[in-house]
């Protein structure tokens, strides 16, 4: 993967989450817990989601220098969870994604052999025809899975992709 031509044409952090501290703990609630608890974690959760982007997502536009982003998906999880929370949080909850969440990419069968590695190999990308796609992953500890989302949809044919 060459990092400079396939990686992410910018990464904008909503929050730092240290191990330890209360968001760290929320971001692991709103996955592993269930009930009344998860239901308010993932309302919060969503509400910085939805807070942030209506007051950045304009400026993060104009920082990829693209019109304002079309598209909104998500790194799927490559762990097997069949219903990630973030996806239902973008395409259902957020009002300021939800019309434009479209799920793009798909995790390979090899997945699990690259580790941690970022490859452009580790997702599939559904076909796009110029479109500026917002790529939003809750979790950031190498960067790798996000990055390997951002190159398959590069090479899907999104603005900066092969063809």
């Amino acid at each position: 993967m060459d990092r400079g031509r396939d990686a992410a044409d910018a990464v904008v952090p909503v929050s730092l989450a240290l191990k330890g501290e209360q968001y760290a703990d929320e971001l692991w609630r709103y996955k592993n817990t269930s009930g009344p608890q998860q239901r308010y974690v993932r309302m919060g959760l969503g509400a910085v989601l939805w807070r942030s982007l209506g007051v950045h997502e304009q400026c993060i536009a104009g920082h990829c220098r693209v019109a304002p982003f079309d598209t909104v998906t998500t790194v799927p999880s490559t762990s097997g969870r069949h219903d990630h929370p973030l996806r239902t949080m973008v395409a259902e909850v957020v009002g300021v994604t939800r019309d434009r969440h479209r799920d793009l990419l798909t995790p390979t069968p090899g997945t699990a052999e690259l580790g941690r590695s970022a490859s452009a190999a580790r997702y599939r990308a559904s076909a796009l025809w110029d479109a500026n796609v917002l790529l939003i992953d809750d979790t950031w500890t190498t960067g790798n899975h996000a990055q390997s989302a951002a190159a398959a949809l590069k090479a899907a044919g999104g603005p900066t992709g092969r063809r």
